[in-house]
């Protein structure tokens, strides 16, 4: 036999699902044949509709003994601190450096950066079957900023709603080669060059091409270079870079969509502010909230009158 108890994280969702995420290494059909078999009870009464709802507290009594319960998986110390921009009990935000993946099963990665973390200051949060601390969006590996993490399910869920109906604002830093000095609301499409590995934008639409909206803000020029403010209106794949490309104001350091300038493991691309708007409760709090990295927009401004060399710069933030 074996015994669930149901934490809050993991309920109002149904018993099938509860128990495919539990026992996500076992078959659906096996999983499936506990319900015919009549072999579970909650709160010992025996359950078989498989769309029952679960709630805390509730206890689940499995009788098979061909099941087996993976234990969860070992987070091993990655010898390094996640820099907080902002948290509470909900949501934490923390500032993804250059040159690390968001997510990796096999490598170093933000996502075991901050749940290592987190089991150190809240393991209670560790205590469900189902719910996995997780990024609420990825950044490329070249690009520094903040990244969401939901804390609960609840704060997931409503976060994955408000990012579909565009209700998280974010907003990048770019430094580019060329000059813009007039605000562009640029639509257009984006697809996947899948021989040179890249994505183009192009104002017409093609096959597997999908729509993508950016408001590209000059907010200052030195020299032959530009300080720009681009909001995400959608969220494409290398939606900002492969745009740029395409108006001829490469990114700094991003030499595969046309920069002549090379940096290590980045590009002068940063995730610097997040709004949020019509969030419900528990969220609500969050509405008409800003967090931000002030720093970043003075040191760019600093490398711009600096000047770049265009074999290596070190960077400076």
């Amino acid at each position: 036999m074996i015994k669930l108890v149901v934490q809050k994280n993991d309920s109002n969702q149904t018993l099938i699902n509860f128990l495919k995420k539990t026992f996500k290494h076992e078959s659906l059909a096996k999983i499936y044949h506990l319900f015919y078999k009549k072999k579970i009870k909650v709160n010992n009464k025996r359950v078989t509709n498989f769309k029952y709802l679960v709630q805390t507290d509730d206890v689940i009594l499995i009788y098979d003994h061909q099941l087996t319960l993976v234990d969860k998986e070992t987070l091993v110390d990655p010898q390094m601190k996640p820099e907080i921009a902002y948290q509470d009990q909900q949501i934490l935000v923390v500032v993804k450096d250059h040159g690390i993946v968001t997510h990796s099963p096999t490598s170093q990665s933000l996502d075991n950066i901050v749940r290592y973390y987190l089991l150190q200051k809240e393991p209670k949060l560790f205590d469900n079957q189902t719910f996995t601390i997780s990024h609420q969006y990825r950044l490329d590996k070249l690009t520094k900023g903040l990244v969401i993490y939901p804390k609960t399910k609840i704060a997931q869920q409503i976060l994955v709603k408000a990012q579909a109906e565009n209700n998280i604002i974010k907003k990048y830093l770019v430094v580019c080669q060329g000059k813009l000095t007039k605000e562009m609301h640029v639509s257009g499409f984006i697809f996947k060059d899948e021989i040179n590995q890249k994505m183009v934008f192009t104002k017409k639409q093609v096959r597997n091409s999908k729509n993508c909206q950016t408001i590209i803000k000059p907010l200052k020029v030195i020299g032959d270079f530009s300080l720009l403010e681009c909001q995400l209106v959608t969220g494409r794949k290398h939606q900002i870079r492969a745009t740029l490309a395409y108006l001829n104001l490469p990114i700094i350091g991003d030499e595969k969509y046309g920069s002549e300038y090379f940096l290590k493991n980045q590009i002068l691309l940063f995730a610097y502010y997040l709004g949020f708007q019509n969030l419900a409760a528990p969220l609500e709090y969050l509405n008409k909230q800003k967090i931000t990295l002030f720093a970043c927009k003075a040191e760019l401004e600093k490398m711009m009158r600096t000047g770049f060399d265009k074999k290596v710069i070190k960077y400076l933030y």
